[in-house]
C-alpha cells in the first residue's frame, strides 16, 4: 500500500481520506461480521499496541487483517493518518516471527469505522470491532506517521495514543 493517499472531495468541498483496503474477497466485511472469532494478534518484535507500524489480527475463518496507516500532508506541516487494511487468507499458514498474543475470547458482533471530521477534512482514521459481550477493540491511526494504536479490554487504556481523540470522532457502520 502507498504510504500516503490522494484525497477525494465530498459535496461539501471537504477532502476525504478513506481507508486503503486490499482484499482477496470482494466483500471483506461480510466475511468478518457476526460470529467470527478473533484468535490472536501479531506484532513485530519491539512494537507495542500503543504504537505499531504493523499489526495483524487472525480470525477463525482463515482471514487475517494487517493494519498500518497512511500519512498524508493536508496543508503545510499538518498531516493526517488514515487507516490501511490489508486482508489475507491464512488457512494452513503459521504466524510470522514476532510477538503473537492469543485472545481469551472475542467474537465479533459488528464492525464500524472511526471517522474524524473538521471544517476542511474527513478522515477514516480507525476501525472498531464490537464483541458479542459489548467489549470493543479499536485500531486507529497512531500519532507517529504510519503507525496504529490499539484500545482493547486486554490493554491499558491510558496507553492508547490515536492521532485523533475518540471524543472528536464518530462511528459509522461498515
Amino acid at each position: 500500500m502507498k504510504p500516503y493517499i490522494t484525497p477525494e472531495m465530498n459535496l461539501a468541498g471537504k477532502k476525504v481520506y478513506k481507508f486503503q483496503l486490499e482484499s482477496p474477497v470482494s466483500d471483506l466485511w461480510s466475511h468478518l461480521k457476526r460470529g467470527v472469532k478473533l484468535l490472536f494478534y501479531w506484532l513485530p518484535e519491539g512494537h507495542t499496541l500503543q504504537c505499531a507500524w504493523q499489526l495483524i489480527f487472525v480470525f477463525d475463518n482463515g482471514m487475517a487483517l494487517e493494519f498500518s496507516s497512511a500519512c498524508t500532508v493536508v496543508v503545510g506541516w499538518d498531516e493526517v493518518g488514515s487507516l490501511n487494511v490489508s486482508a489475507k487468507i491464512t488457512e494452513g499458514k503459521g504466524s510470522p516471527a514476532g510477538a503473537c498474543n492469543i485472545f481469551s475470547e472475542f467474537t465479533v458482533r459488528e464492525i464500524e469505522r472511526v471517522v474524524y471530521e473538521d471544517d476542511e477534512i474527513v478522515v477514516q482514521t480507525g476501525i472498531v470491532f464490537v464483541g458479542e459481550e459489548g467489549d470493543e477493540i479499536y485500531v486507529c491511526s497512531g500519532i507517529s506517521p504510519g503507525s496504529v494504536s490499539v484500545r482493547a479490554p486486554f490493554y491499558i487504556y491510558e496507553d492508547f495514543k490515536p492521532q485523533f481523540s475518540l471524543s472528536q470522532c464518530i462511528r459509522q457502520p461498515i
